[in-house]
C-alpha cells in the first residue's frame, strides 16, 4: 500500500464534532469539508511511509479515533502511487478497513523502531577516532 484516500460518507451523531475534528487534523475549512462530504471527495489523501510517516501516523490514528467516536461514516480507499482519487471511479479502488490501516501503520512503526535501534547499536560498536 502506498497511498490512501479517506472519504467521509456521513457526519454521524455530531456534525459539529466531526467538522471540528477534520479541521484540526486535515486543515480544511468548513465549506471544504461540507463540499467534500457532499461530493464524495477525500478529506485526506496521503502517501504512506514517507519521511513524515510518524506525524502522518499520529494524525491518522487521532482522526480515526475521533471519527469513530462520532459515529461518522467513512471509507478508506487504497490507491497506487500514481493514482488520483476520483469519486466517479471509487468503485474501482480497493477499500481497506480501519483495522487493517491501523495494523499496517503499527507494523511499519515497529519496523522503523527496530531500524533505529539497530542503527544506534551499530554506532556503539564503531570505534571512536581516539580508539583506532
Amino acid at each position: 500500500m502506498s497511498k490512501i484516500a479517506l472519504v467521509i460518507r456521513d457526519f454521524g451523531s455530531s456534525k459539529t464534532r466531526v467538522i471540528s475534528t477534520i479541521r484540526q487534523h486535515a486543515g480544511l475549512s468548513i465549506s471544504q469539508i461540507t463540499r467534500s462530504v457532499d461530493q464524495g471527495i477525500p478529506i485526506l489523501g496521503k502517501k504512506l511511509f514517507q519521511r513524515d510517516h510518524g506525524d502522518l501516523t499520529r494524525t491518522l490514528i487521532s482522526l480515526l479515533d475521533n471519527l469513530q467516536a462520532s459515529d461518522a461514516g467513512f471509507v478508506i480507499f487504497q490507491l497506487s502511487d500514481n493514482e488520483t482519487y476520483s469519486a466517479d471511479r471509487a468503485h474501482l479502488y480497493t477499500i481497506i478497513s480501519e483495522e487493517k490501516l491501523r495494523s499496517i501503520l503499527a507494523s511499519h512503526n515497529r519496523e522503523l523502531q527496530q531500524q533505529h535501534k539497530l542503527t544506534f547499536q551499530e554506532a556503539d560498536l564503531k570505534p571512536t577516532p581516539d580508539e583506532s
